[in-house]
């Protein structure tokens, strides 16, 4: 076995669980035998430490500060919560709005009225835009509304 592997196999494993080839290996090589006994050495300064008792009041204090914190907002209305600003909900409504601006004038934009039209003289339209215009004057014809006199 090489350093490396050996390394690795006494940081997976507690130290004296080690393989016999990785056993061999340290006992031929002081650089790992070295790096075995500051592992061991830490392991047994870890095994002496305790951790120090919390206070009486750490149970009512924590409770006490988690009531007075406020309650995260969720979901959507995190959007919405001036907490964030209106930030994230202020630049989605800004780039719907401007995805539908930009369609509605790219729309316009597109639309094309049609050329006018030219009305010729004796064409039936100009003969009945003439009509319109002048229909005060052709009521006042009798000949116009006398049916009669007029031969098949």
């Amino acid at each position: 076995m090489n350093c490396k592997e050996v390394l690795e196999e006494m940081l997976l494993n507690a130290p004296g669980e080690n393989s016999p080839q990785a056993a061999a290996h340290v006992r031929g090589c002081e650089a790992c035998a070295i790096e075995l006994a500051s592992l061991r050495s830490t392991m047994a300064l870890l095994d002496e430490w305790t951790a120090p008792e919390p206070s009486p009041y750490f149970d009512s204090k924590l409770r006490a500060r988690l009531k007075s914190e406020a309650e995260p907002v969720r979901g959507w209305q995190r959007w919405l919560s001036p907490i964030s600003g209106w930030k994230p909900a202020m630049a989605v409504a800004l780039g719907a709005v401007m995805v539908v601006g930009l369609n509605v004038y790219k729309d316009s934009q597109s639309i094309v009225p049609p050329p006018p039209t030219v009305i010729q003289p004796g064409s039936a339209v100009s003969d009945l835009q003439k009509l319109d215009k002048n229909q005060d004057l052709y009521a006042s014809f009798d000949l116009l509304d006398d049916d009669e006199d007029v031969n098949p």
